[in-house]
């Protein structure tokens, strides 16, 4: 019995760290593009339960392809970087005004969305520096997601920049990230779970 006992507090102690008793049962599911794809979720958040439904390449289109999907779930949305080229320069508004509404038609009761991450320097191909526009439309999302009720924005633009471009150290090919990349972005979305 005491052995039943202090497994059953173990548990407990390892699953509240995804949001308390009521969340026992809740999926989180994670959304969006390759950075999402790419993301082991079982290694980084071990204590959850996670869905992962990013695809390599997507970008808005596949947001809203999917309206509805997760009706009062929880979602997790890092999507964008592949837009980025499709939005002309200007824009910046009308895309975050179509990007939340993308967001916000998957139906979830609660929606964590993760800002565009910056990229290295040679993945910076426009006239205007890619980081500067990521940076437009991150605020531009924000401010979207600020008018959104359940929604919660997460900015972990700066503490992925070094010399105004994607640090080396989290990445491997200058746009997805590496473990620690993943690292830095765990610990803000683990502090909301």
């Amino acid at each position: 019995m005491k052995k039943l006992f202090i497994l059953l507090t173990m548990m407990a102690a390892i699953l509240g760290s995804c949001g308390g008793d009521s969340d026992l049962n809740k999926v989180y599911s994670f959304v969006g593009d390759s950075l999402i794809a790419r993301w082991d979720l079982s290694y980084f958040f071990p204590a959850c339960l996670t869905r992962n439904d990013g695809v390599s390449g997507s970008g808005v289109q596949y947001l809203e392809s999917l309206g509805g999907k997760y009706a009062g779930g929880r979602v997790v949305v890092l999507s964008g970087t592949n837009d980025l080229g499709l939005v002309p320069s200007g824009d910046e508004q009308a895309y975050a005004e179509r990007f939340v509404e993308a967001v916000a038609n998957l139906g979830a009761g609660r929606v964590i969305v993760i800002s565009i991450p910056p990229r290295s320097k040679n993945w910076c191909h426009n006239e205007l520096d890619d980081n500067t526009r990521i940076r437009i439309m991150n605020a531009s999302i924000a401010k979207e997601c600020g008018t959104r009720p359940g929604f919660t924005y997460v900015d972990v633009f700066d503490l992925l920049l070094r010399d105004g471009y994607l640090n080396g150290e989290y990445t491997h090919d200058g746009l997805h990230m590496s473990e620690q990349g993943y690292e830095i972005i765990t610990k803000k979305i683990k502090d909301i779970l």
